[in-house]
């Protein structure tokens, strides 16, 4: 185990960093705590290195000063992320204040009302400067041409949702974990000016934008140009909930969020372009950084989502180490590109699709190589079907802990949903990413957009063909957040013990097995003591 820590060189670090995050009780006094017990360990290491016959006894001392510097400033990020959505002082009924706020979430279209999100950067009030909030503005308000970065003027009355939500859905706790302070109901406002021109967010909203214009002219319905863009930009507000409920019942709604198999794809197709860029070391490296750079900008077209960021941060740092010459690797990288994300915005903690996007890529890292050991056909299709189907099961296994707890259900036909659907995704892309590229040209553009059109239909008759067989999905699970945790902990204790055959993991597998068991009868016992 202590190698294989060393193997992972930034495994310890990233987790002091994340037990930070996850402390939410007087952070600032622990991280004081931190910061002045890794102060005392430096003082000590220093006193007792000419003084003792080795250094051995005293080896641990520098890294425990490195744990607890990052156990600090994971405690000091946590604690800014939750001040950030604490109430201001003031705030109380009927309140209102004025304020220049910019656009940070497009419009999104409601039965009676348009919600969008907004950052306020000057306000009226004391408190609320830098706040995210979460407005709705009336059905009637001209909000077709705003854009992300649009300066406005707003008069808003803030307002908490109450806890527990609808539906069992706890509303104000997503908000919370999103970042946002409170919601509005804005009746007066005023359009200010645009984005501002440098403003990298709007400027990939703006080319998102056009690039969708491009689908809207291939002749498309509505439903195919929506499920194109979401798959190929990211473009996913205008999805219909019936839509993303069939993608769930089949258990593919992860080819609809753009993420590493969509990444891949693009990586290539850029390879496959500039292959005249590679016949000398030179050209070759000039391309591997014009792919990248490529990368980022499809990564900003996406709304730097952080599948999308954890897709391109990897191919980045793996590219990375081809140039200097030396081997990465990929558990490493992973675990490094999720560290990466969580100092730039520690409220991804907290998101869904992180959680779900880097547990899929970490179990598809670890358990691929074994699935290989179980079987490694000759034929090349069946090590293709197996490759899919293995991949499928592993990233459906790995993730099924969360998908139920947060989702309170689990896809049954995941893997014949998948054997078909991931080849015709990766097809539907080639042809969407052709359309967009032969577009000045119409001779080539009208054919091409025939042929997406039959792709999609077909990509479409599949998933709603699996979604709508019976017994699709089994609905009402439910797993706490603890069973998750222990779940977790006996994956890789099995994985540990197939692995390396250790005894005292194969213990630990056996103490969560009864732990769960116990949990799950402790459960039902109240249950029945409740009725």
């Amino acid at each position: 185990m202590h190698q294989w820590c060393h193997k992972i060189a930034c495994l310890r670090p990233m987790l002091a960093y994340v037990a930070g995050l996850l402390v939410t009780v007087a952070s600032l006094r622990l991280a004081l705590a931190c910061f002045l017990l890794a102060a005392w360990l430096i003082l000590l290491h220093r006193l007792f290195s000419g003084r003792v016959n080795s250094l051995w006894s005293i080896r641990w001392m520098p890294g425990a000063v490195v744990l607890c510097c990052w156990l600090g400033l994971g405690l000091v990020a946590g604690e800014r992320t939750r001040k950030a959505t604490d109430r201001p002082s003031g705030w109380n009924e009927g309140f209102v204040f004025s304020a220049l706020v910019d656009v940070t979430v497009l419009p999104q279209e409601r039965k009676k009302t348009w919600k969008l999100g907004i950052c306020v950067r000057e306000s009226s009030a004391e408190g609320w400067r830098n706040r995210k909030l979460m407005v709705y503005l009336p059905k009637e308000a001209a909000v077709d041409d705003w854009q992300i970065g649009d300066r406005l003027h707003m008069e808003i009355a803030p307002s908490l949702p109450e806890d527990g939500g609808y539906d069992g859905f706890d509303y104000a706790g997503w908000l919370r974990m999103k970042g946002y302070t409170a919601t509005a109901f804005v009746r007066k406002w005023q359009w200010v000016s645009s984005a501002d021109r440098w403003n990298l967010k709007a400027m990939g909203a703006r080319l998102q934008s056009s690039l969708v214009s491009v689908f809207q002219r291939t002749g498309l319905p509505e439903e195919s140009v929506t499920l194109v863009s979401a798959m190929t930009l990211g473009a996913r507000e205008s999805l219909s909930g019936d839509l993303n409920a069939e993608f769930a019942q089949a258990g593919v709604s992860h080819i609809l969020s753009v993420s590493g198999l969509h990444v891949g794809i693009v990586f290539a197709l850029l390879r496959v372009s500039l292959f005249f860029l590679g016949y000398t070391q030179r050209m070759r490296r000039f391309r591997d950084g014009l792919i990248v750079a490529c990368l980022w900008v499809f990564a900003l077209v996406t709304g730097l989502s952080p599948a999308v960021c954890r897709a391109v941060l990897m191919a980045t740092m793996l590219v990375g180490g081809g140039l200097l010459g030396r081997n990465t690797s990929a558990l490493n990288t992973v675990l490094f590109s999720a560290w990466l994300q969580l100092l730039v915005d520690p409220l991804l903690l907290n998101d869904v699709g992180f959680q779900l996007s880097y547990c899929a890529v970490i179990g598809l890292v670890l358990f691929i190589p074994l699935m290989n050991k179980l079987w490694y056909p000759s034929s090349q299709l069946i090590r293709y079907v197996w490759g899919l189907l293995s991949m499928s099961l592993v990233a459906q296994f790995v993730t099924a802990p969360l998908t139920v707890h947060y989702f309170s259900q689990f896809p049954l036909y995941f893997l014949v949903a998948n054997v078909v659907a991931v080849p015709l995704s990766g097809v539907l892309m080639y042809v969407a990413v052709a359309c967009l590229l032969v577009s000045p040209f119409p001779f080539l553009f009208q054919p091409l957009s025939v042929c997406l059109s039959v792709c999609t239909k077909l990509f479409l008759d599949v998933v709603q063909g699996v979604a709508q067989l019976p017994g699709a999905v089994s609905k009402g699970l439910s797993l706490p957040i603890d069973q998750v945790v222990v779940v977790y902990i006996l994956m890789a204790c099995m994985l540990a013990w197939i692995g390396g055959k250790r005894r005292m993991c194969f213990r630990w597998s056996l103490l969560c097995l009864v732990f769960f068991q116990s949990r799950f009868l402790l459960d039902k016992f109240m249950f029945l003591l409740d009725r």
